[in-house]
């Protein structure tokens, strides 16, 4: 009897340790867990975070860039810029320019009496200039 108390002493000890072992791992195991999901999130936490700043950037941008696009497109400022970088200037009078291109080296058009180079014409309104059908200030034959 008394080998026998001291196996089931024995055994009950072995029980209760590996209980503990156990139970141990198993909280060692939740904490480690816990910490690596919280870590986990505050790296996300952190990149929404800098996305939100890159959103609001871009959003600003847009909107400068939309009033941009308004300010240029006014009919004051595609008048000033094509005065300005193409040296262009509002038609006045009743004077019309035509300005044909040239016509390819040996192509000239039948009839028309051009020898390869441009030729200018002035079109006054209502009139059709060098003899051409010409729709009245679009500078194109019919």
């Amino acid at each position: 009897m008394i080998i026998d108390r001291r196996e089931d002493t024995d055994r009950l000890v072995f029980r209760k340790f590996l209980v503990f072992f156990v139970d141990s791992f198993l909280v060692a195991v939740l904490i480690i867990l816990y910490i690596t999901l919280n870590i986990a999130g505050s790296n996300d936490r952190l990149k929404l975070a800098e996305l939100e700043k890159v959103k609001v950037g871009l959003e600003r941008e847009q909107s400068g860039l939309t009033l941009n696009i308004e300010y240029l497109s006014s009919p004051e400022q595609i008048e000033q810029i094509a005065r300005e970088k193409f040296g262009m200037r509002p038609v006045t009078g009743d004077r019309i320019y035509v300005i044909r291109p040239p016509a390819a080296a040996g192509a000239g058009i039948a009839g028309a009496g051009t020898t390869g180079t441009g030729t200018t014409g002035t079109v006054t309104a209502g009139s059709t200039g060098s003899g051409n059908p010409q729709t009245p200030g679009t500078g194109k034959s019919r």
